[in-house]
């Protein structure tokens, strides 16, 4: 087979790398095209780029929607701290794939220091490279740089280097970067990547600016707030919150603070909540009205924002609606709602041990456990049962069915 390898840190990739891959093998008759995103590029350190299992996750969606493209584990799978070379990674595929001609993929910029590149010439022993260059070589300088950029090394070194010149998407991942930090709207970003990717993007929270909290000051609060059960409770469903973000690659510092604020208005009794709400214009259900302990999940979102100074909705919402949950959660939604059920302190509830294990295997399949242990034990005690859990309680039913 002839096969094309598109490298890169792709933090993130966008259309321009898929637009590559597509011209790629239409131009030179690739059977594949294979995406490989470097685990520890030589020339960035790791708290520079986003995680590999993000970027890789990126690369997997990207491929999804375009023929004959496949994401590569070679590099992302390489040892954590140790960076990997092209020259490495080609020899390694010649010496594997004995029948398959490669072709190495890259953009006009990356040619101009080519020759700097750890042994360039072992490099073109194991493959073709192939360059693209943005525009016309008759009607652009910097192609035509390219071009007696691309005669120099050949007479430097041997091997193939074989030009290709089409109209990319004027994006780079840098550029792409700052217009997410700097909070492009989707409108904004669409042109530039896929809406799939965008999701994921927004999801993770990834490339976005990154909101300190004075958490010290938050635990201060709480501390003579909360009663010292409730206190120890609180820093508990900090924990596990953080914990389950590592798993399942959210952020930390958001799910430790929804942690931490979610029960920051249970010092109040019932009747302290009833008259909070009221007194803020937060409207009170009928259900509430039967059950007002509920009123805290509302109450301690208001009281984070006003008290408490969060601003981010995201987090806002799951502290909402931490007790009874919601039909679609977000991810931080479950997170919280999952925390504050399997946290350490707890020890009476059924079935925990069970639904500790599977909330780092499968967030919705704990859920699904957690609402039906609660349901079972509220009409067992003849209490109240609450709207806002049965209708969460039906729709990841259905969706464990589905």
């Amino acid at each position: 087979m002839r096969i094309g390898i598109l490298g890169g840190t792709f933090d993130p990739i966008h259309k321009g790398h898929m637009e590559m891959a597509d011209v790629a093998q239409k131009e030179l008759g690739l059977d594949e095209v294979w995406i490989m995103p470097a685990g520890s590029p030589p020339h960035k350190s790791g708290d520079e780029i986003t995680s590999r299992i993000h970027r890789f996750e990126l690369c997997e969606l990207a491929c999804a929607s375009h023929r004959n493209c496949l994401t590569m584990y070679r590099e992302f799978s390489s040892l954590m701290s140790k960076p990997n070379y092209t020259y490495l990674t080609m020899e390694a595929l010649k010496r594997e794939y004995t029948e398959d001609e490669f072709y190495f993929l890259m953009g006009q910029d990356s040619i101009d220091y080519f020759d700097k590149w750890r042994e360039p010439q072992r490099i073109l022993d194991a493959c073709k490279i192939v360059v693209f260059l943005r525009g016309d070589s008759k009607k652009d300088d910097r192609a035509d740089q390219c071009m007696k950029k691309i005669a120099s090394l050949k007479n430097q070194f041997q091997g193939e280097i074989l030009p290709i010149f089409y109209q990319p998407t004027s994006i780079s991942s840098t550029e792409l970067r700052t217009m997410l930090f700097d909070g492009a709207t989707d409108e904004e970003v669409l042109p530039f990547i896929d809406e799939k990717e965008l999701l994921y993007i927004r999801k993770f929270h990834l490339y976005e600016k990154k909101v300190e909290y004075d958490t010290k000051a938050f635990l201060q609060k709480l501390k003579e707030d909360l009663k010292p059960s409730r206190f120890t409770h609180t820093i508990g469903v900090a924990d596990t919150a953080a914990s389950l973000a590592m798993k399942y690659g959210y952020d930390m510092n958001r799910a430790y603070v929804s942690g931490l604020l979610h029960d920051c208005a249970k010092y109040m009794t019932n009747e302290q909540l009833m008259t909070y709400c009221k007194n803020n214009g937060l409207a009170i259900t009928e259900g509430e009205i039967k059950a007002p302990h509920l009123l805290h999940a509302k109450a301690g979102e208001h009281m984070a924002k006003v008290k408490y100074g969060v601003k981010d909705e995201e987090i806002l919402h799951a502290i909402s609606v931490h007790t009874t949950g919601c039909p679609n959660m977000s991810l931080l939604d479950k997170i919280l709602f999952v925390a504050d059920y399997i946290e350490p302190n707890r020890d009476k509830a059924h079935r925990l041990q069970e639904i500790r294990e599977l909330a780092f295997w499968n967030l919705d399949f704990a859920i699904l456990l957690i609402l039906e242990d609660t349901i079972s034990y509220i009409e067992g005690k003849n209490q109240y049962l609450d709207q806002g859990t049965i209708d969460t309680f039906d729709y990841y039913l259905k969706e464990k069915n589905s």
